[in-house]
């Protein structure tokens, strides 16, 4: 679970225009807080590897504790501008697979 969101860091902006609409695109980093839980051996082993968690609760239960850490990810936010209407016709935005797939711990 994302609990938290910090500093974004913008790398790249592209504009294209089509027709009356101007597509907008934004990408770059962001820093997320990512909270769940973690068996209490694999707490363990993380902090041998030397990953940065947190315990947030070390008593969730017998096995598992509530634990954080922080991530680095990309983004991209995908604008499409009515160049007639002078408003924002829609708008994406994505974070990658790996904040779904990657962090086990949710």
């Amino acid at each position: 679970m994302i609990t938290s969101v910090g500093e974004a860091e913008i790398g790249n902006i592209e504009l294209v225009k089509a027709d009356d609409e101007v597509f907008i695109k934004v990408s770059g980093t962001i820093e997320i807080e990512v909270s769940g839980f973690m068996d209490k051996h694999d707490y363990y082993r993380a902090m041998e590897a030397g990953l940065n968690v947190s315990v947030d609760d070390a008593d969730w239960n017998d096995h598992v504790m509530a634990v954080s850490t922080y991530v680095d990810t990309e983004f991209e936010v995908r604008l499409f501008y009515s160049s007639e209407s002078k408003d924002i016709a829609g708008c994406e935005i994505s974070l990658p697979q790996e904040i779904e797939d990657d962090w086990p711990y949710k």
